[in-house]
């Protein structure tokens, strides 16, 4: 999953990977952070099933970045399908929030 939003990619990344700005549009998510590079990339791992989410950041200009995420080792179609609608969903709502809308 991706999305491109409108702020830098430090207040981005700053979104994923400060716990209590993450829980704002990612609430209750299973999610512990194993490794992280400062405004580049974070690894998570899905702490109910062992999965494994890795985000990458990328600049798109002055106000504008891009993350891009991979939800991988999951249980099956099922799962992959279930997941797509979660990152959809989550961010969607992390636009919301960084865009003020």
């Amino acid at each position: 999953a991706s999305k491109t939003v409108g702020a830098q990619v430090a207040r981005l990344y700053a979104a994923w990977s400060d716990p209590l700005q993450r829980a704002r549009w990612l609430p209750d998510a299973p999610v512990e952070v194993s490794r992280s590079t400062d405004g580049k990339s974070i690894r998570m791992r899905w702490t109910q099933g062992g999965s494994r989410v890795d985000v990458g950041f990328y600049p798109k200009g002055a106000e504008r970045s891009m993350v891009a995420l991979e939800h991988g080792r999951l249980a099956g179609p099922k799962a992959v399908v279930t997941q797509k609608a979660f990152w959809s969903e989550a961010l969607a709502r992390l636009k919301v929030l960084l865009e003020g809308r």
